[in-house]
């Protein structure tokens, strides 16, 4: 989930049945932009990622290009910077640089990565979903009621909806709100989460 959430990270989950989770409007538990905790079943797992799609969406994410019912979500350039850490996970042996970009999603702005030099990283790992299909250098999903399509924030180093296939509601802890502290770095204190 970089440049969003740091390996050490310990973040504030709030529950689904928290008081505390609704808030004034009353909205719809899942939301397009959060960032949400979930087991994932067929690892058995706990994964934290990104919302982009909810039910009656149709997402569609190629060649680096997000798609939300047939809309282009925009992405703005902020600067590029060394990848050190997730050399060992590329098939590129030497450090090189990820793009950083401002993305926004239901008007809710944060930062994701991409590797220029990794056109398609391991699409067809798929996992079978009966919403989703393989599209070229992508995938194309129709989100049904009660599931939603996550992305990591590190887009070509993350594990999630295109791996995975749709998240189920009931395996959805809740959404992450704060990162608490960073017990790597312990410089990153009490931190709203965009």
């Amino acid at each position: 989930m970089e440049p969003t959430l740091k390996t050490g990270d310990i973040v504030i989950v709030l529950p689904e049945n928290s008081i505390y989770f609704w808030g004034r409007d009353k909205k719809e538990f899942i939301q397009r932009g959060q960032v949400i905790v979930f087991r994932d079943p067929k690892q058995k797992i706990n994964l934290i990622k990104r919302v982009i799609a909810i039910p009656e969406d149709t997402v569609i994410y190629h060649s680096k290009t997000l798609l939300i019912n047939g809309e282009e979500i925009k992405k703005e350039f902020i600067n590029k910077t060394l990848n050190t850490d997730f050399k060992k996970l590329s098939k590129i042996e030497k450090s090189h640089e990820l793009l950083q970009f401002k993305q926004n999603i239901e008007s809710k702005t944060f930062d994701i990565f991409e590797d220029e030099q990794l056109i398609n990283n391991n699409a067809e790992a798929l996992i079978q979903d009966k919403n989703c299909i393989l599209i070229a250098a992508g995938v194309k999903c129709d989100v049904p009621e009660n599931q939603c399509f996550v992305l990591g924030d590190n887009r070509d180093y993350s594990l999630d909806s295109r791996h995975h296939g749709l998240i189920n509601k009931k395996d959805i802890y809740g959404k992450a709100v704060y990162i608490l502290i960073n017990t790597a770095q312990f410089n990153r204190f009490f931190q709203k989460i965009k």
